[in-house]
């Protein structure tokens, strides 16, 4: 068995991208100081351990991705011969440390889909420890929007109403989920900061430090999204509503003549008041998680200044329409210099 394993299960949108690149890149050097990773759970993100989570019927992503029947038998087929292919990937690790992230555990929302998947990884370690990073609500809404146009999202709200995206952004039911599967010593939070930039925060160095991998021969990681600006978001979302859906073809289509007009500057669409209403509905509970695990200095900041005055999407759907006419300006000159 391994010794210890670490399972990183997100959140989105906290640099999960870039841990997950880290340990792709580096997996020779990484297995060298004696740390296994899995090779049978998926490519980078092994969603292959969400899907064995979930309950039969299930339409996440990590379960259709996987092409997993809706019957019970088709379930129990998969995780039986997913379970074999652990525990004999696992033997490679044996006596030293494990590492397995993905933030699609994060949407294991039931009790007996986390404890599905800690009763399989206490199969292979002998010592399971949860790594959680978590951002503020409001600011995971917000980064998750843009993630959601580019899936063929037609919702304009960035925020959810008051009881939506339940138990998605309330941490306290969710996380706690796996600390009453593992226990409360064994889930490592870390707070993914209002403003990273400002406060020199990068992902894939808090979490080495999280699992104790020191200074080696380790290629770095380059920066891996590229969010588009607000602006660009609208359009996407209005495009997507135009289609009646995901469109791939004409979306990409669309996203590559936006991208050299993407302007960061441009970030968040709803206001300060309605950014602190979203996140106050879950400040109560996300205090409780922290005293739970034991750690009320992780909590977050009351630091909104990242937010305009007044919501943004008429003024900014008035630039897109700005944009629009640039681009149509540009292709009648093209297809002018052809006719010429």
């Amino acid at each position: 068995m391994l010794k210890c394993l670490y399972v990183h299960v997100g959140l989105e949108k906290t640099g999960t991208t870039s841990i997950q690149e880290f340990l792709q890149i580096n997996r020779a050097a990484l297995a060298g100081a004696g740390i296994w990773l899995p090779g049978c759970l998926g490519h980078k993100n092994p969603k292959l351990l969400a899907a064995y989570g979930h309950e039969a019927g299930s339409r996440d992503i990590a379960v259709t991705g996987a092409g997993i029947g809706s019957s019970p038998e088709a379930v129990a087929e998969f995780r039986a011969g997913l379970r074999d292919k652990l525990i004999k990937d696992a033997a490679r690790g044996a006596g030293g440390i494990g590492v397995i992230s993905s933030e699609d555990l994060s949407r294991l929302h039931k009790a007996q889909e986390v404890r599905r998947v800690v009763d399989l990884l206490g199969e292979i370690a002998e010592d399971l420890r949860v790594i959680v990073f978590v951002r503020r609500q409001d600011l995971l809404a917000a980064s998750r929007y843009y993630s959601l146009v580019r899936g063929g999202s037609t919702d304009p709200q960035v925020m959810p109403q008051p009881g939506e995206g339940q138990p998605y952004y309330d941490y306290r039911t969710n996380i706690g989920l796996w600390a009453d599967a593992v226990g409360e010593a064994r889930v490592i939070l870390q707070r993914f900061p209002e403003m990273p930039k400002r406060e020199g925060f990068n992902s894939v160095a808090a979490f080495r430090g999280l699992i104790g991998i020191g200074e080696g021969q380790y290629s770095d990681v380059q920066e891996q999204h590229v969010s588009f600006d607000a602006v660009n978001q609208i359009l996407m979302q209005g495009y997507n509503q135009l289609r009646g859906g995901y469109d791939a073809k004409g979306l990409h289509w669309l996203m590559e003549r936006l991208a050299p007009m993407n302007d960061r500057s441009l970030g968040q669409i709803p206001s300060e008041q309605q950014a602190r209403q979203f996140y106050g509905t879950y400040r109560q509970g996300n205090l409780a998680l922290f005293r739970r695990l034991g750690v009320e200095d992780q909590m977050f900041s009351e630091d909104f200044s990242m937010y305009p005055a007044e919501n943004m999407r008429a003024k900014f759907q008035q630039m897109g329409m700005q944009r629009l006419l640039s681009l149509l300006e540009a292709q009648r000159s093209a297809d002018e210099g052809r006719d010429g």
